[in-house]
């Protein structure tokens, strides 16, 4: 019997380690470089997340939103999309994050989409991406940045990955009380007046508790941003900021655009309300759907981040298909 069982044990011990030996191993981290590149005589900074390949890739370009910065949410974001087949390239806007330009935490819509098309022409240019196999991804503001240029039908865009976007500005601010609005227009036009005399910015709160000024005071906004970008964020934007958002509308220009577009919203959405997404969705014949939990719930360690990113990884495969 003794030889036997040793003779089974010896058996067992290598089928265990043919096993290991054979077992593919987990995916790699992508590999991360720092870039940048200019606009408007301005240094943008950017990031290019790879992985080896024999072929051209297609390419994602994405960025955050009201504040955000490449260096929260995208790090852990992008290498879903990296290991699906994709390069990524994140940036900061001008006036944020590790990009140059001064005043600091300036929100300019105008300047974040020509942000936008820089990123877009220095993302073709990059060494090893398919440059007509482009893709854009953006999230509350951005998410609206991106329906926008889209509608710009830019060569080499071939697909528009929209979550919980800001798509009709009148949508958005109806979910901030009528005072807090006033106090906002007011601090606002104060800012803008300064700026024109060469006055030091004014800034308020990007989030804050409601019944305090803040560009975002919804029940949750705060909270929401700690929780996904961390309590050591940059909780400041320009006051002016204010007087933009009221104003744009990506929904009035999104339906020019010919590229497939996946638009993503929380069922519970207080921030950027999913009704106006869902509408402007429904009349492009866009893909996505609403998902669960409220406007910080499309992000890691969100209720609907597991789904959402699987669907959004399924329709960039869909549509901008890797060699």
């Amino acid at each position: 019997m003794r030889p036997r069982l040793v003779s089974a044990l010896g058996l067992l011990l290598t089928l265990l380690a043919s096993v290991l030996i054979t077992a593919p191993s987990a995916s790699a981290a992508p590999t991360v470089t720092a870039f940048s590149f200019p606009v408007e005589g301005t240094d943008v900074s950017a990031f290019r997340y790879s992985e080896p390949s024999p072929t051209p890739r297609p390419v994602l370009v994405m960025a955050l939103g009201l504040g955000s910065t490449q260096n929260r949410i995208l790090p852990e974001v992008a290498p879903e999309f990296v290991a699906a087949g994709y390069d990524v390239v994140t940036f900061d806007y001008r006036y944020w994050g590790s990009s140059a330009g001064l005043p600091r935490n300036l929100i300019d819509i105008d300047s974040q989409l020509e942000d936008w098309r820089a990123a877009i022409a220095a993302a073709r240019s990059l060494p090893g991406v398919d440059g007509n196999a482009v893709a854009l991804w953006g999230t509350s503001l951005s998410g609206g940045h991106v329906l926008s240029i889209g509608s710009e039908n830019i060569p080499g865009v071939r697909a528009i990955i929209a979550q919980a976007p800001h798509v009709n500005g009148i949508a958005t601010v109806s979910t901030i009380p009528v005072p807090a609005l006033a106090q906002l227009t007011a601090v606002g036009t104060a800012d803008l007046a300064g700026s024109a005399v060469g006055a030091q910015p004014t800034y308020i709160p990007l989030a804050s508790e409601p019944g305090t000024l803040g560009l975002l005071p919804q029940p949750g906004a705060l909270d929401g941003y700690q929780r996904v970008l961390g309590a050591d964020f940059d909780n400041r934007a320009t006051a002016r900021t204010a007087l933009q958002i009221p104003f744009y509308s990506p929904n009035l220009v999104a339906q020019a655009g010919r590229a497939p577009t996946f638009i993503g919203t929380g069922v519970a959405d207080n921030i950027t309300p999913g009704f106006a997404a869902r509408e402007l969705a429904n009349r492009m014949g866009a893909a996505g759907q609403d998902y669960p939990g409220g406007h910080f719930d499309v992000y890691p360690g969100g209720a609907a981040y597991p789904e959402l990113i699987r669907d959004e990884v399924a329709f960039l495969q869909q549509h901008v298909p890797t060699p």
